[in-house]
This record gives C-alpha cells, structure tokens and sequence, in this order.
C-alpha cells in the first residue's frame, strides 16, 4: 500500500465566538443570553486558528473551553503584529499582545494525546481492534461481551449507590466503551456503525419529545409519562402486545417493573397503592395457608412470586424503583451484618455458637450503632 499523503487538516474559528463555551452552563446558558448555545467541541488532532483574539476576557473564556479537550499545559502560539509568543495553555489569560488583529495557533494532539473526545475513544477502540492491536479485543464478538457489558452496567449502579461523582464517572467510561466496541464489531461487520447508532438515539428521542422539538404542549413530567407509550405505539404499529421486545435476558424484578408499566399505559391498573397494599395482604395470606397445609414447593414458590410481583406494582404506585430500593436494602443489611461480625469477633466468640436470643441483641445493636 502506498504510504498516504501527510496533509494535516485545518480549523479556523472566531475566538470571540468560541470564547462564549468556556463561559457557559452544563445545558448551554449564557447569563444574560435568551438562548442556549449549541454543543461546540474542537477537534484536537487537527491544527486549530482562532482569530480577533480581542482581549483578556475572550483569552479566558477560550482558555477554559479549550482545557476540556487539551491538557492545560499544551504549548499554544499567540501571533500578533510583528511578533509571536509561545506559552502554556493555562497562561493565554496573561498573554501579551492581545488585539482584534492576534490569532492563536494550537498545535494538534497526537492520537494516543487525544483523550478528551469521543472521537479520541473511537479511534482507540479502532487501534485496539485493529491490526497490531490487543488479541483480547480482537477476538470479541456480541455474543462474548454480552457479559462484560451487564458487568460495567452493574458497577454504574453501584457507583450511583456510593454517590462517588469520581467512581460514577469512571464506571460510566467503562459502559461507553463496552457501547463502542459493540458498535466497532458490527462497523467490521458491515452491520452499521456508531453514527448510526447515535442517529437512532437521536432520530428517537426527537420523535418522543414533540413538547420539545414540535407543536405539542405538556405541562408536567406525569404529562409526558402518560403520552410516552403512545409515541412508542405510534413508531412502531405492528406491535401485538405492549409486552413485545421486553428483553428476555432482563432479571426479574425490572421486567416485572417493566411489564407493569406497560399494562398500566393502556389502563390495566390498580386505582390506588391501598389496593394493592391490600393484594399483598391477600398474597401473603394465601403463601401462609399453602405453608400450613405443608404443600408442594411448586405452589409455594408460586404463592411466594404472586407477592414479590404485588410488591412490584406497590414499588410502581410509589415512583420507587424496586431494583434500586433492593439493593438498598441489601447493602444496609450487609452493613449491618458487618458490625455484628465484627462486635462478635471482639468479644472471641463465634457467631454459629450463639443463640437466636443473642444474635438479636447484636443485631439490634448493629442497627442503634447504625442511627448514631
């Protein structure tokens, strides 16, 4: 193959403009701006010129909009007059020779540099995957991640739980990259591409919101949860039943959330949580009577699913999720576990030798310990 041509691309942009994104919120607000301004993002491997480089205040917006995808110590040229300054990044707050007339040269990152960026992601998921690349990664296909990507799902939701902003935002790295490497094995596939999985995201969530992006007025969230099945019928009108493509993978206690919710968006439901407080009540009661009458373990664990699937529609009436408030649950009562192992090993004894009578006690001292 024929060594390709080394032409570097070239990106020009007006610093007073690009100066506005350093300034702006998380949702795109400027103060004092009637509308949000539209997401901006340079592309760093490309050689960049900004121009009217006007003023300290437009160096620092610019400044603080590049740093999101340039290591702050990046070597930048400042080129005014007759003369030019080379400095870090950090300091073009301070530069010298600001004008109307001063433009910023910023040399590119290099790829392996390029780390800020979804595109930086991709063209790593590209090298890993290609030739020379990692043999691990290589031999993936989506039946072989399958399990890694239920995996870093799972360590979201437990970071979510820690409420560590800097472990969430690592798990979340670790899920985007399980997606792109999906969407690199169908790109090699000719299946499709990440563009088109972003352009169905977006083409979807544009049909789902016409509050937002057409004629349509909603007033409240309960307002746009009450439509959303509708929008979702509406894009797909050969559906037979509104429990069609439910995953059959998902574990039992969100697919029952789910089916639920899809039975209540077209009327089948409990008019009140009293009610189906009152189905649990009668649950329970028939899982008593079957324990009593000692029968089979197939009607109990029938009894026992008509409870636990109650108790989800109970969840739902609360806006609680039941996977969530499950998991909350385990993690309190491994916690307090904890402390009655570790009270029972100061004091050298072993848990198997004591009595229910003096299990309870540390218990209960697990949960005071707990509140204090």
């Amino acid at each position: 193959m024929d060594r390709l041509p080394d032409v570097p691309w070239l990106e020009v942009l007006d610093a007073r403009e690009a100066a506005l994104h350093g300034r702006e919120t998380a949702v795109g607000e400027l103060p004092g701006a009637e509308t949000a301004l539209p997401w901006r993002a340079p592309m760093p491997t490309s050689t960049l010129v900004l121009t009217h480089l006007a003023d300290s205040e437009i160096a620092a917006g610019l400044r603080d909009w590049l740093c999101h995808y340039y290591p702050a110590s990046h070597r930048i040229r400042l080129i005014f007059g007759n003369g030019e300054e080379w400095l870090a990044l950090a300091d073009l707050e301070s530069a010298s020779g600001l004008s109307d007339t001063a433009s910023l040269h910023v040399p590119p990152l290099l790829d392996d540099e390029n780390i800020r960026t979804f595109a930086g992601l991709m063209q790593l998921t590209r090298r890993l995957r290609g030739p020379g690349g990692c043999p691990w990664d290589r031999e993936q296909t989506h039946q072989s991640l399958k399990p890694h990507l239920l995996e870093e799902t799972y360590e979201v939701l437990d970071a979510l739980d820690s409420e560590d902003p800097s472990l969430l935002a690592e798990e979340l790295g670790d899920l985007l990259f399980q997606i792109t490497l999906h969407s690199q094995v169908a790109a090699e596939n000719a299946a499709f591409t990440v563009e088109d999985v972003i352009g169905n995201i977006i083409t979807k969530l544009m049909g789902r919101h016409p509050h937002v992006f057409g004629e349509l007025e909603l007033g409240s969230a309960q307002d746009v949860r009450n439509v959303w099945e509708t929008f979702k019928q509406r894009e797909k009108p050969k559906r037979q039943s509104v429990f069609e493509q439910i995953p059959k993978g998902l574990p039992a206690l969100p697919q029952s959330s789910l089916m639920q919710k899809r039975a209540s968006s077209i009327g089948f439901e409990w008019p009140s949580v009293r009610e189906v407080l009152d189905k649990v009540e009668e649950e329970v009661a028939e899982l008593r009577a079957e324990v009593d009458d000692d029968a089979s373990t197939e009607t109990q664990r029938e009894e026992l699913g008509d409870i636990l699937f109650a108790l989800v529609s109970v969840a739902r009436h609360l806006r609680i999720d039941p996977e969530e408030a499950l998991r909350l649950a385990n993690r309190k009562f491994a916690t307090r576990f904890q402390h009655v192992e570790s009270a029972v090993k100061s004091e050298d004894k072993e848990l198997r030798d004591l009595s229910p009578e003096e299990l309870d006690n540390y218990w209960e001292s697990s949960k005071r310990h707990e509140s204090e």
